[in-house]
């Protein structure tokens, strides 16, 4: 659905006493809260390039990500809520000192990596932002270890921030198959809260719709990797 309309269906829903710019406002407010967690739906795919410079060890991840998506350093890849990996590609391995990398900080031999994996996770540090638009999330590089000068050898798992609805003309980043239901819910909830103090009214109604949105976008990737045997018969 666009902005507007849902605009002019919340108007419909709950009378015309707030304008529309408090009710952009409102829904604006209403997807930052809902999509400010780890929600797969806000993950950056593919897995944007961490760009490091010798002798840093500080980044703003929203200067320092880029997009993966040929293969070479893209454009930035966008407001970065929060960095949950860095990793590399096993195949580059022979690039970086090994010893950064998580494995109880020894040496990483392609024997020790599992099969059908292809990245080794390094240790780092990060506080994630605090509200979008404010470049606060920060990536802190192990002291021990350089990170080097490069452009493409590095990758992370980062979420970004949803886009924020400046104009009625801005997609919104709740599925449409949430918007009337979950983010309109939430959006309720603020007009109540506002109005009344309180927004008991609206909140079983909200959890509901959130446990429903949680289970179908927020799946996370098995932990366990691919299967390295075929399974057996009983």
């Amino acid at each position: 659905m666009l902005t507007s309309a849902f605009i002019t269906l919340l108007q419909e829903n709950f009378g015309a006493a707030l304008t529309r710019t408090k009710l952009l406002e409102a829904v604006n407010r209403a997807q930052n809260e809902i999509l400010g967690v780890g929600c797969q739906l806000m993950r950056i795919k593919p897995d944007p390039f961490l760009t490091t410079v010798l002798g840093t060890y500080t980044y703003q991840a929203s200067d320092a990500l880029f997009d993966a998506s040929t293969g070479a350093k893209g454009a930035a890849a966008g407001d970065i809520r929060a960095v949950r990996a860095i990793f590399i590609d096993t195949t580059n391995l022979s690039s970086i000192d090994q010893l950064a990398l998580d494995t109880n900080f020894t040496r990483i031999t392609y024997t020790e990596v599992l099969p059908r994996e292809n990245k080794v996770h390094i240790k780092f540090d990060s506080t994630d932002s605090l509200g979008p638009l404010l470049d606060d999330c920060v990536i802190k590089w192990p002291a021990l270890y350089n990170p080097g000068a490069t452009t493409i050898t590095w990758r992370a798992e980062a979420y970004k921030w949803p886009n924020q609805l400046t104009s009625e003309s801005i997609a919104l980043s709740v599925p449409e198959d949430f918007q009337e239901s979950l983010l309109m819910e939430k959006v309720a909830q603020r007009i109540e809260r506002r109005e009344y103090g309180r927004d008991d009214d609206r909140a079983a109604a909200f959890r509901a719709e959130n446990s429903r949105f949680r289970l179908k976008y927020n799946k996370m990737p098995s932990q366990s990797g691919d299967l390295t045997c075929h399974p057996r018969n009983l």
